[in-house]
This record gives C-alpha cells, structure tokens and sequence, in this order.
C-alpha cells in the first residue's frame, strides 16, 4: 500500500493525476490507496495529444461560443488534467488563439483571386467570413479585440486585399478603408453572437421588439417599417440567419458603395 500512495504522490506532483476533487487533496493518513486509484489517476494522460486539444476546444466554441467555455470545461470533456492542456497549448488566451488559428489555417476564408476588383475581393472575402464564423460564436469578437488573424499564411492572403486598395489609388488611406470595412463586418457578426449567446436570445428579443412596436399604438409608416424589420429576426432559425445574412450583405455593400464614391477626398492618387 505504501508504494501505492508514494506513486500516487509523485504523479499528482507531475501533473499526470486526475484531476478531479477528491485526488487533489493532500494525502491522508487514514486513507488507504490502491492500484486502482493509480490506474484511475494515470489514465486521463493518454493520448490527449496538442491536436486534440484544440479539435475539442473548437467543437465547445461551436456549442457555447469561443467565450462560453472554460479551461475546466475542456479538460472535462477530454477527460485529461489540467496540466496537460497547458503543457500542450497554455491557458485560456492561449486556446482560444490556437482555435482562432485553426479555423484560419485550416479552411479558404480569405479570397485570393487577382482577377477581381477591390470591391468584388471585399464582397467575397467578408461574406465568405460571416458563413464561417458565425458557426463559432465569439471568434468575431476576438478578431476585433486582437487586431484581425495574424497568423502565418494568413496576412499574406490579407495582403491581396490591401493591395488591391493601393492599386485603386486609395495611397495612404488603403490601411483605413481595409480596416474599417473589416472592423464592422466582425462587429456586425458579433452583435448577432451577442444575441445569441444565451439560449437563442436574439429571436426572442426581436420578437419582445414587435411586440413592443405593435402595442405602441402608432401605425407610421416608419413604425410599421421598423416592426417589419424586427420581424425578419424573429422568425424560426434558418429564416433568422437567412435575414442577418442579408443584412450583413447590406451593412458591407453601402460602405464599399460609400468607399468607391469618396472620390479625391479619400483617394490620394487615382489609378490610370
């Protein structure tokens, strides 16, 4: 029994027991540990690889969203110890850039087509982004808070973007217009996050707007205008999204509209 709690000891100062409540506690004197607490404390380890990891944490993103899960949550799931999620990818900031990276890296999400214009790059490049990302909620978010997907292989496909700005004679300001059509189109999918981070909230709300709208008692044309909108997100879940869709669609194609419209006042030298 002796060599028992000694291996026991020794792999809880390792990292490599369980992690659950009870093995966690120091060793009593009065507790009898046997092989089968060893077996069970040693077998959370095996086989959790860096891949898995991130595998697991992106499939909790698409459950919960890149901000509803936690690193207790992941290591549940995998059914491995706290260590190990650290010594294979770190803590929470760091998950969520691997999960982040991983849908990057791993799908076509920035265009790369020379043959189009800038404003065709955009259209494609950002509603390809939406389609995606709204399947894991918060990833928007995270890209606004930390500067876009500045992984490796990726700003080299962003660049096609930028460059495609320059040769539209957009100069100095390619950054800014690059920029601002980027930010909005991640606020805009994160405000759609945000309504749906808690149960389907966001048809809720939206049919709490019509209903409010509908006992205000005003029949404006700009009232019934305003309960119309809201209906189209009030509706069932693939009539919703098809309705955020569009507005997504929307909000991106006015600013490319407004942006190729600036004329001299934005562009600082015209292309010939």
């Amino acid at each position: 029994m002796a060599a028992a709690q000694i291996e026991l000891e020794r792999c809880s100062l390792l990292g490599d027991c369980t992690q659950t409540r009870e093995l966690r506690q120091p060793l009593l004197a009065n507790r009898v540990y046997t092989e089968s607490d060893i077996i069970a404390a040693k077998k959370y380890k095996t086989g959790v690889t860096r891949d898995a990891v991130v595998a697991t944490a992106l499939e909790l993103t698409r459950q919960h969203g890149l901000y509803g899960w936690s690193v207790r949550d992941l290591v549940r799931t995998l059914g491995t110890a706290t260590s190990v999620v650290y010594t294979k990818v770190g803590g929470k900031d760091a998950l969520c850039e691997a999960v982040v990276e991983h849908i990057f890296t791993t799908r076509e999400l920035i265009v790369t087509d020379d043959t189009l214009s800038w404003q065709e790059w955009f259209s494609r490049t950002l509603l390809t982004l939406r389609d995606e990302l709204v399947h894991y909620p918060g990833v928007a978010k995270w890209l606004t808070l930390h500067g876009g997907p500045t992984f490796p292989g990726v700003v080299e496909r962003l660049h096609h973007g930028l460059e495609k700005l320059h040769a539209a004679g957009f100069g100095d300001n390619s950054v800014s217009v690059f920029a601002a059509l980027m930010t909005t189109a991640m606020n805009t999918i994160t405000m759609s996050d945000e309504r749906l981070s808690h149960e389907d909230d966001g048809p809720r709300d939206h049919s709490h707007i019509v209903d409010r709208l509908s006992r205000a008692g005003d029949e404006s044309t700009a009232v019934q205008g305003f309960r119309e909108f809201s209906e189209g997100f009030a509706g069932r879940p693939e009539e919703s999204d098809a309705r955020r869709r569009e507005y997504f669609t929307l909000v991106i194609t006015t600013m490319i509209t407004g942006f190729a419209h600036q004329g001299d006042g934005m562009r600082t030298n015209r292309p010939n």
